[in-house]
């Protein structure tokens, strides 16, 4: 994304909406052509929507934009090329893996707020369960040292490293069930 970029009101009100959890708010912002989803707000932290949404524990709103970016992106195909990056920006994929400015991706933010619900959603649509921030920490080290069983426990079920380091070197020792 270009530090350039013009934003718009509505992509400033769907980062907003997303925020303050406010679901409806957030559904008919994304039928407005003029919000970007995949906008990352330079002044806090260079969360996106999705970032937001996982962090406060909204696992409606992650739904939604997961599922706008995916019709979105099959529009943006079946118009132009078979090349999903052509005008859709970010592929669901990486949508969902992008990161802000501490390298946290939606997943590191759910797993931080603990809510079970948004890591799932966010395991369900192809999150990276070993995906590094800045502090090499994966969501799993992040959700064990904020305490998360719940997150700690889907992100272990989806098969991340239970033997991960991070910066200070901390091994997660998990006892045995």
């Amino acid at each position: 994304m270009s530090a350039n970029r013009i934003v718009t009101k509505q992509t400033e009100w769907l980062y907003e909406a997303a925020a303050e959890g406010a679901t409806e708010r957030v559904k008919k912002l994304l039928q407005e052509k003029d919000a970007d989803v995949n906008f990352h707000q330079r002044a806090q932290d260079a969360n996106s929507p999705l970032h937001e949404a996982s962090f406060r524990k909204n696992p409606d709103i992650v739904r939604v934009l997961l599922r706008f970016k995916d019709q979105h992106m099959e529009e943006d195909m079946n118009e132009k090329s078979k090349d999903p990056q052509r005008k859709g920006g970010q592929s669901t994929w990486s949508m969902i893996n992008a990161k802000n400015q501490f390298g946290n991706t939606p997943l590191h933010a759910a797993a931080m707020a603990g809510c079970a619900a948004t890591v799932q959603v966010l395991l369900d649509a192809g999150a990276s369960v070993d995906e590094l921030n800045n502090n090499h920490s994966t969501p799993l080290i992040v959700a064990a040292k904020k305490n998360q069983v719940g997150a700690c426990s889907l992100l272990l079920n989806a098969g991340a490293d239970p033997a991960a380091k991070d910066d200070v070197r901390v091994l997660l020792c998990f006892p045995s069930r």
